[in-house]
């Protein structure tokens, strides 16, 4: 799985680093810039919250980044992607993809 659709963006696996990218606008509303390159060797962690009540959120942890401590703040968060509960099992392996190679 090299590529996963949030609701505020998409997260991309490439060679040496994970992008989030935020194609749309009502992507942009709450982030300063379209596109994040995160190197895997940067990366501490990959916090998924699954959805339930709420929207779940994948967030990429680093130096410059910790894990929201829930959905509201993950909107803010230029590195977490939040996406919808029918999409919790999509997301974890996802996440299991991007440890793999951090």
């Amino acid at each position: 799985m090299e590529k996963f659709r949030g609701i505020n963006g998409t997260l991309v696996l490439k060679n040496d680093a994970v992008v989030v990218l935020r194609e749309k606008g009502i992507d942009n509303t709450f982030h300063k810039c379209p596109e994040i390159e995160i190197p895997y060797s940067n990366i501490q962690d990959v916090a998924v919250v699954p959805g339930g009540i709420t929207n779940g959120f994948i967030c990429i942890v680093d130096q410059e980044c910790t894990s929201p401590s829930g959905i509201f703040k993950a909107m803010k968060n230029d590195h977490a992607v939040i996406f919808r509960v029918f999409k919790n099992s999509l997301a974890e392996r996802f996440a299991e993809e991007l440890r793999s190679r951090i």
